[in-house]
């Protein structure tokens, strides 16, 4: 290791220009609405029609239904926790939260499925992911890795891009 995460000054200097707003927009709503209807074609169809019913009265929720709706907005508030930076006066929103979140939320993900239906084998993978999670949480923190800041492997590879020969 070269640096601790969250040393490395936040810089888009050196990599490949970023899509046009537009086709930025244009992007997302074509993956959005295609999440949208492949989901709606399974059994989250009726969480997706109904979220808040959906959260509220879990019992008789579909698992999967309640995650796609769970996940959404979970995606959502990232999203929005990213835009903070832009707030804070940066150029750029702040796109390493999910660097922080990649141990956490597969951990989460695995028990809620293992609560909503429990069987041997989804308490075997939840031990095993949360293990993994655990795992990984541990070296990302000890690296400084929930202290903000952008991770320091994103400086390395910025350098396979074409672009600005000088890229810190």
């Amino acid at each position: 290791m070269t640096s601790l995460t969250g040393t490395t000054a936040q810089t888009l200097r050196g990599t490949i220009d970023p899509p046009p707003f537009g086709a930025a927009i244009a992007g997302a709503v074509v993956q959005i609405s295609t999440l949208g209807w492949v989901w709606s074609q399974t059994s989250a169809a009726e969480c997706i029609a109904q979220p808040v019913t959906c959260l509220l009265d879990l019992a008789p929720a579909d698992p999967w239904g309640r995650q796609v709706v769970l996940t959404v907005t979970g995606a959502l508030v990232i999203w929005l926790v990213s835009l903070l930076a832009l707030l804070r006066g940066h150029a750029h929103s702040d796109p390493s939260i999910v660097d922080r979140l990649w141990s956490i939320q597969p951990v989460v993900y695995c028990w809620h499925f293992y609560f909503s239906a429990p069987s041997p084998r989804l308490l075997l993978m939840s031990l095993l992911v949360s293990a993994w999670g655990a795992r990984l949480t541990w070296n990302f923190a000890i690296k400084g890795g929930f202290s903000g800041g952008e991770d320091y492997r994103w400086v390395e590879i910025r350098k396979w891009f074409p672009g600005d020969s000088q890229v810190s």
